[in-house]
């Protein structure tokens, strides 16, 4: 069995409930990812914020430049973050974990371990695992030709 501990990433980009929008708006933007997990002093996981969050909280383009820039100094990510995550522990296996994903259409798993934010496991991760697999096939595909 393979692990979501095996697959998943350890060097997650959180923030604190405080944060600004605009403070997890520039880390999504800088680091090209679309969840942000929110953790308190103790690294405990009080919820995510994912990029539909902060368009959903971003008043659109076509109103008052200074609308927004008071959505992106005033809203916190506390404001917008879901509670309601669903989590797994790094002893799931991955299959597990990739069936709950796609059961319940998100994009993200965050891994919980002694009631600490330990990784975090993406559907882009497993994408990775797919394309690993396949690429697989297609060497041994092309062995059993050339013999």
């Amino acid at each position: 069995m393979i692990s979501v501990a095996e697959l998943m990433s350890e060097d997650v980009q959180t923030l604190p409930a405080d944060a600004r929008l605009a403070e997890v708006y520039q880390l999504m933007r800088d680091k090209h990812i679309r969840h942000v997990p929110i953790v308190d002093s103790a690294g405990g996981l009080l919820g995510v914020v994912s990029y539909l969050d902060v368009m959903a909280a971003t008043p659109s383009r076509f109103d008052q430049e200074t609308r927004r820039e008071v959505a992106y100094s005033h809203t916190r990510a506390g404001d917008i973050m879901q509670t309601e995550v669903h989590r797994v522990s790094s002893s799931t296996s991955a299959r597990q974990a990739a069936k709950r994903m796609e059961k319940l259409k998100i994009g993200c798993l965050p891994i919980v371990d002694n009631a600490k934010l330990v990784g975090i496991i993406t559907d882009s991760d497993f994408l990775g695992v797919a394309i690993n697999l396949l690429e697989q096939m297609d060497d041994q595909e092309a062995a059993d030709r050339e013999s």
